[in-house]
């Protein structure tokens, strides 16, 4: 029996909104996490002010960049580095606590198994470190392959997506988790691809969208609701590899 994205995208909004209460907390916690990680490491407005210069030397000429960044002080590439610290810790610390419990949630509730939100939190902290490691290793793969060519990239996150499922439902290393994902990921090529795609433009517009709040605003509840708008999407495309992923479970036996 083929997979239709429709079915997917249906499954996926019903099960989305039995579970907005928890989704919503879930993506809550997460954004505050992430936001107080980005505002323990973002550099001050007056560090921030000091690199304005740059920005606008930046804009007038792409092709400098290297020059530009070869000609700072040590000063600024010390801010520099605070704000990409700030940026790719807060993400990454947010979306393992995002992943680990919105997955959790998902198996105990397929498994038909009773659990309380606490519990669930307790649950997948035993997950958080094999998910801080796969995001971080995944997304390192990515931004390798999207600053080479933006294809390659979007292939990684394919290939990958259904790392965070196999760490959690079958208790398996990241290395074979990855290895394992690729196969799911190529007999699932056309239905993971679009929602991939359409994750990364979602993200993208809300990057550009919040780009200039992020670094010249210090209001870290502002921060807070873009996470959490972010975390929302994010947990529905969780919710859809998910789904994906039994589905494929399933075809398997049948054919068995």
């Amino acid at each position: 029996m083929p997979i239709f994205i429709k079915n997917l995208l249906f499954d996926s909004w019903n099960f989305f909104i039995n579970q907005i209460l928890n989704i919503t907390l879930f993506s809550i916690i997460s954004a505050i996490i992430s936001g107080l990680v980005s505002y323990i490491f973002f550099p001050t407005l007056d560090e921030i002010s000091s690199l304005s210069h740059i920005v606008s030397n930046v804009n007038e000429s792409i092709n400098n960049m290297q020059y530009l960044f070869k000609n700072l002080s040590n000063d600024q590439k010390y801010i520099l580095f605070k704000l990409s610290l700030s940026s790719h810790l807060s993400g990454l610390i947010g979306n393992a606590f995002l992943f680990s419990n919105i997955i959790l949630m998902i198996y105990n509730i397929c498994n038909k198994k009773n659990y309380t939100f606490y519990q669930l939190i307790l649950n997948a902290l035993s997950f958080f470190p094999k998910f801080l490691t796969l995001i971080l290793l995944v997304s390192f793969l990515v931004q390798c392959g999207i600053a080479f060519m933006i294809i390659p990239g979007i292939f990684l996150l394919v290939i990958f997506s259904f790392s965070p499922i196999l760490i959690s439902n079958k208790n398996i290393g990241i290395i074979h988790a990855m290895r394992t994902s690729m196969h799911y990921a190529f007999s699932n090529i056309r239905s993971i691809t679009p929602i991939i795609i359409l994750w990364l433009i979602l993200k993208l517009i809300i990057l550009i969208t919040v780009s200039q709040i992020f670094i010249y605003s210090s209001l870290i509840s502002i921060k807070i609701f873009f996470y959490l708008i972010n975390n929302i999407i994010t947990s529905y495309i969780i919710i859809y590899i998910y789904r994906l992923f039994i589905l494929s479970i399933n075809q398997k036996i049948q054919i068995l």
